[in-house]
């Protein structure tokens, strides 16, 4: 078995259609899985912290550190800050340091929305090393079907 070419990324004689589908498809789906890594990981973890800590109210909200995150955590940061998608689901008080809760009445809905379950590290490394392995067959078989497919009509 001959060793992988990769050279089709750097050199443009050899981009053909099928090898820059396969190369973009590989990139969306490493980029989906980092988005869904980040989802359940970080904003998961934030809503489920928020919600084990009782901060359903304005009264009972915490700080990043009550919730056990550094305050260096740009991950966590980048979630809670304001104008964020994430803001109308964790809202903010105007306090210095802000503190953080999830309204009662929206409690089920992301707790449910945000559960544990879902894909691991581990499954999201195995999609993406699954999609890796049959683009690579793909593009050293296809080229081999035809040929023979070639050789047959000619």
């Amino acid at each position: 078995m001959k060793t992988p070419d990769f050279s089709f990324i750097t050199n443009p004689e050899k981009h053909n259609s099928l090898t820059m589908i396969l190369f973009s498809l590989i990139a969306g789906t490493v980029i989906a899985a980092f988005g869904m890594l980040y989802r359940q990981l970080v904003l998961g973890g934030i809503v489920r912290r928020i919600i084990a800590k009782d901060a359903l109210s304005e009264e009972k909200a915490k700080t990043v550190e009550e919730l056990n995150y550094s305050k260096k955590n740009l991950l966590v940061k980048f979630a809670l800050r304001k104008k964020s998608t994430f803001s109308k689901v964790v809202l903010r008080t105007e306090d210095d340091p802000p503190k953080y809760y999830i309204p009662e009445e929206k409690r089920m809905k992301e707790e449910i929305r945000f559960r544990k379950k879902g894909n691991s590290i581990f499954t999201v490394i195995l999609m993406i090393a699954a999609f890796i392995g049959a683009a690579y067959l793909l593009l050293n078989i296809i080229p081999v079907l035809t040929e023979n497919a070639k050789s047959i009509f000619d």
